[in-house]
């Protein structure tokens, strides 16, 4: 706000903005069938969640 001040001195008028405080996305964690069923906390979880492209894409061929 301020780029040229260096120094302050007694009557020196300076901008500002008040601070706030938001939630950031600092990274993104890979999401994978494992990941999914640990977070669910279901082992047997990871094999179903595996199966579901398999799935999909045989009904999709199976409606056309």
């Amino acid at each position: 706000m301020n780029p040229g001040v260096t120094l302050l001195h007694k009557g020196d008028v300076v901008k500002f903005q008040k601070a706030s405080v938001q939630k950031v996305i600092t990274g993104w964690r890979k999401i994978t069938a494992a990941a999914a069923a640990l977070g669910y906390n279901a082992p047997r979880y990871t094999q179903v969640l595996r199966a579901v492209p398999t799935v999909l894409k045989t009904c999709l061929h199976s409606m056309t």
